[in-house]
């Protein structure tokens, strides 16, 4: 392991995950978590439930491992929710810390979430047991944990909390804190110790747009094949009142 990207979303996380991997960086992200979403999703919600409600053992350093060891860094949701347990684990990382004036994100992250828990999720999530169902499920615990509730002083209360934590446990040598807008590859580089990418400009990506895109993508995938397991069983019922019904008359 040798980065821990401990900022919260919507503080351009996408874009620091974007420079990383110019640098030549495998950070583990929710982008990789979909990949095996039927095996990822129910670990991380094993870990949050023994976490933050009690149930279950408590993970230890061989369970990271086991899911972030072929990752060479990590970030984002629900990485972030293990930031002290990670920064004592793996010593030798480096720490990078996004962030923006805490209302700022707030209203940010209420807009995204608004959108995002406005789609009828449940209507459909059933229908993709290997995707949108094994992430559904897991986006209720996560919820819960991260305490990013319809209230936005509980939700800068939340923020202010985990920066205030970030900053207490990892020691200043290996903490290197970034503003939204303000970021350049001067200082990623100059902290990481690699050479600045020639020809590069820093990467600037809107991460709630593509944050709502990707979901959008699963919830379209779990919508239609709700649709097409529906017609299905509406195929096989009405071929089963025909046979019945001839086999009734003839």
């Amino acid at each position: 392991m040798r980065v821990l990207c401990l900022g919260y979303s919507r503080t351009g996380t996408i874009s620091l995950l974007a420079a990383l991997k110019e640098l030549g960086y495998h950070p583990y992200h929710m982008a990789e978590a979909i990949k095996d979403a039927s095996m990822d999703f129910p670990l991380w919600e094993e870990a949050l439930r023994a976490k933050f409600m009690g149930d279950g053992p408590l993970w230890g350093k061989d369970e990271f491992d086991k899911m972030l060891g072929r990752f060479d860094g990590c970030e984002d949701v629900p990485c972030i929710l293990f930031a002290e347990e990670l920064i004592n684990m793996y010593p030798e990382a480096k720490v990078i810390l996004t962030h923006r004036p805490a209302e700022d994100w707030a209203r940010s992250i209420g807009r995204v979430l608004g959108g995002l828990m406005s789609w009828p999720w449940g209507r459909y999530a059933w229908a993709d047991p290997y995707l949108t169902y094994p992430w559904f499920h897991y986006l209720g615990v996560i919820v819960q944990c991260l305490n990013w509730g319809n209230d936005p002083k509980v939700m800068i209360d939340a923020y202010n909390s985990h920066y205030d934590l970030v900053r207490r446990v990892c020691p200043k040598e290996r903490l290197l804190e970034l503003e939204l807008g303000k970021t350049s590859w001067e200082q990623v580089c100059g902290f990481l110790g690699e050479e600045v990418p020639k020809g590069k400009a820093w990467p600037r990506t809107n991460d709630g747009n593509q944050f709502l895109d990707w979901h959008w993508e699963f919830y379209k995938r779990a919508r239609g094949m709700a649709v097409q397991k529906c017609a299905t069983v509406g195929v096989a019922a009405v071929g089963v009142v025909g046979l019945s019904w001839y086999w009734w008359t003839r």
